[in-house]
């Protein structure tokens, strides 16, 4: 395994086909500054979408990663229909691909375009990509959305069915167990249960860490909310 601290994005200045993937593992893995420093350095490239379509689609990823975890959902949401034109040209981006629409589920969601959300992780669940996707993160992502609309025994449900695959699958600390945290925190807290709302956020908070600021920054809402519920209004 690579030592994430060790790699310098630098060394790969003006190779685009090395730094685009090698800026979306950092950023993935949860290597976020030195991903980001990838991410600058790739933008400074030349790539003609039209000789270069794979390069266009991969720099599209790149860039909607790094908006979607600093909370620029409608500008990630720009950078996945600028890739569109390019797809069918590119060879061997079907997984970037998947991903791309994947992190659209996640913009859309905390756009509240649920409707799209929805339509995407129908998609993305029918395709069978992996237990992981599918039995995870769609879910847990959706269960979001169920709850911003108020629907929340469907948000309690597919919590609860994110969170059994999660354990089942050992992805119980993995970032695609987010959401659905999230979801079970918000749902115990609308429950007045602060006890039961409280371990989850906390959970929620040591997976995303320094890794994705807007999503640690809603989960420090959460916990915000919750620790005032409690009368801790110092604290929150």
């Amino acid at each position: 395994a690579l030592d994430l601290d060790e790699i310098r994005p630098e060394l790969f200045a003006g190779a685009p086909e090395f730094l685009l993937p090698l800026a979306a593992e950092l950023l993935w893995r949860g290597a976020f500054e030195r991903g980001s420093r990838a991410v600058a350095l790739a933008q400074r490239c030349r790539i003609d979408p039209g000789q270069q379509p794979g390069l266009a689609v991969r720099l599209a990823l790149v860039n909607m990663l790094h908006c979607t975890f600093i909370g620029e959902f409608d500008e990630a949401v720009a950078h996945r229909e600028r890739a569109r034109p390019f797809e069918a040209k590119a060879d061997g981006v079907s997984d970037w691909v998947v991903t791309l629409d994947t992190l659209a589920m996640y913009c859309h969601t905390y756009l509240g375009h649920f409707s799209q959300a929805r339509q995407l992780a129908d998609v993305l669940v029918s395709a069978q990509v992996s237990d992981a996707l599918t039995e995870l993160l769609c879910p847990g992502v959706i269960s979001q959305a169920a709850f911003i609309e108020g629907t929340l025994d469907e948000a309690d449900a597919l919590a609860v069915r994110t969170l059994d695959a999660a354990r089942r699958l050992h992805f119980d600390r993995h970032y695609f167990a987010f959401h659905a945290l999230r979801t079970t925190a918000l749902l115990a807290l609308e429950r007045h249960d602060l006890a039961a709302a409280a371990e989850p956020v906390e959970r929620a908070l040591e997976i995303v860490s320094g890794a994705r600021p807007a999503f640690n920054y809603l989960a420090q809402l959460d916990r915000a909310r919750i620790w005032a519920a409690g009368g801790n209004y110092d604290e929150a």
